[in-house]
């Protein structure tokens, strides 16, 4: 019986699998919020937002 640490896959040829999962959500909240929220360089923030003149 699936339980909250698995995940199952079904692919175009029919299979399907179970995959055992061992996520430490913590660690993966960090980790996204890592890569989610950064400032912007100098060089990225003039080419990219407008200035208010």
């Amino acid at each position: 019986m699936p339980s909250a640490d698995q995940v199952i896959t079904a692919s175009f040829d029919g299979t399907a699998r179970i995959w055992p999962v061992d996520v430490d959500l913590d660690e993966l909240r960090m980790r996204a919020r890592a890569r989610a929220y950064r400032s912007l360089t100098p060089e990225e923030r003039s080419a990219h937002l407008l200035t208010a003149y």
